[in-house]
């Protein structure tokens, strides 16, 4: 939060799948969202630290963005279009979910948000290339999928981002929870 207020123009948050998951714990304690916090390794104490500025920041991050040519996503998901076929769209699609409150439509953000490799199989350029034709951009950015799953290494062996898909997708998670870096991409 501090960095993108010091940076603004700079600096670009997106929602991702854990952002989905953390909102949902708070809101929907006694649901599906608690068990899936406790898998995905929540602690009770990061629920009791959020205050109304970190949901209200949470809540308002955006799931898709275009800085110059590059497509920014939280996933490798062709998800993001079941929401719209434009990133203001899709921006303005999943904020109304996340607003209303609704159980179902959040479970949905979160669920979606956790699909993955949609770029890396044998059609992986096409479906980027297709991505590309409707939200916009040259090259696809993510994270979510840890690059050591895409390049078979483990997450210890990276240490740059790794471009595939014919150049379209660039994964930027050096996986650091499992040993591997993390990484600082410099976009130009």
């Amino acid at each position: 939060m501090s960095l993108q207020a010091q940076a603004p123009d700079h600096v670009h948050v997106l929602m991702g799948n854990h952002e989905a998951l953390t909102l949902g714990r708070h809101r929907f304690p006694e649901s599906r969202f608690a068990d899936s916090w406790r898998i995905n390794g929540g602690q009770s104490h990061d629920q009791d630290a959020l205050t109304e500025t970190h949901l209200e920041w949470l809540s308002s991050l955006p799931l898709v963005a275009r800085v110059g040519d590059y497509l920014l996503m939280h996933a490798d998901t062709t998800a993001y279009l079941s929401w719209g076929d434009s990133i203001e769209e899709i921006n303005q699609t999943v904020g109304n979910l996340i607003a209303s409150h609704e159980f179902d439509g959040h479970w949905d953000v979160w669920t979606r948000l956790t699909s993955r490799y949609h770029f890396s199989g044998r059609d992986g350029a096409e479906v980027a290339r297709q991505m590309l034709d409707t939200l916009g951009g040259e090259v696809i950015v993510h994270g979510h999928s840890i690059i050591g799953s895409l390049i078979g290494r483990a997450s210890s062996e990276v240490d740059a981002p790794a471009l595939y898909a014919e150049r379209l997708v660039l994964a930027v998670d050096g996986g650091r929870y499992d040993g591997g870096p993390l990484l600082v991409v410099r976009l130009d």
